[in-house]
């Protein structure tokens, strides 16, 4: 009599233990579906935004799959470094880097923007007092070719010739530029007008000046 007694109190705590973990999962998928709501509701999607590639018939020095490229390209690079603003490409295949910018114009003067340590050949920049709405963008780097050397051909006419278009990429547009000078940089007299132009400084060497010729959402 004792034994069934036994068995019979056993069997109702087992059955009890599978009904607590029922009740134990329930009500942590209900507080999970809750959560998850909450945070839901604190999201705000904007339908007017159009994630499609739009192809201006202006322009055609990139096709579909390159602007494809162009736009994971930034968004890795910024992933790296939140500093990154761009990178300038020439669609000649001439020359392509990116461009952060720092506290001031010395931060990246000597610094490798991906691990952000010492390089004696620095990183491309933007000027610490610009922004991508200025109306004259100033970009550095020092005179290492891993900087902009490589840039020094364009002081040859005939290379100038065949890369005179270059662009800026940003995080959803390209801006188009058309060089209209380049000049020694002892020579050249800072005084922009401010009329959207890219002025690429290679430290004490050149100048080049580029005016804006138009943009491409991406």
């Amino acid at each position: 009599m004792k034994k069934n007694r036994d068995k019979i109190i056993s069997y109702i705590l087992i059955g009890c233990l599978f009904v607590f973990y029922y009740v134990l999962v329930e009500y942590r998928n209900a507080h999970k579906d809750i959560e998850t709501n909450k945070l839901l509701s604190t999201v705000v999607f904007n339908s007017n935004i159009d994630f499609s590639l739009h192809l201006e018939s202006d322009f055609d020095y990139y096709d579909e799959d390159e602007l494809i490229e162009l736009k994971d390209k930034y968004h890795s690079s910024a992933i790296v470094n939140f500093d990154v603003v761009g990178f300038i490409d020439f669609p000649s295949d001439l020359f392509r880097r990116t461009i952060v910018q720092g506290i001031d114009n010395y931060e990246y003067l000597n610094k490798d923007w991906t691990t952000t340590s010492y390089s004696e050949y620095g990183s491309v920049f933007m000027d610490a007092d610009d922004s991508i709405d200025s109306g004259c963008i100033r970009i550095y780097g020092n005179d290492s070719i891993y900087s902009l050397g490589e840039l020094m051909v364009l002081s040859n006419e005939e290379v100038l010739k065949d890369n005179k278009v270059l662009s800026f990429i940003l995080e959803d547009e390209i801006r188009y530029y058309e060089i209209v000078r380049v000049d020694d940089f002892d020579a050249y007299e800072f005084d922009s007008n401010g009329d959207n132009e890219l002025i690429i400084v290679i430290t004490n060497e050149i100048v080049i000046v580029a005016k804006e010729i138009g943009r491409e959402t991406i």
